[in-house]
């Protein structure tokens, strides 16, 4: 279960880069 959150979280990071470039 928390690794869930963990990849999660890295995924919505990984998004937000993408949209400040």
């Amino acid at each position: 279960m928390v690794k869930q959150i963990f990849t999660h979280k890295i995924a919505l990071l990984l998004l937000l880069c993408l949209l400040m470039m």
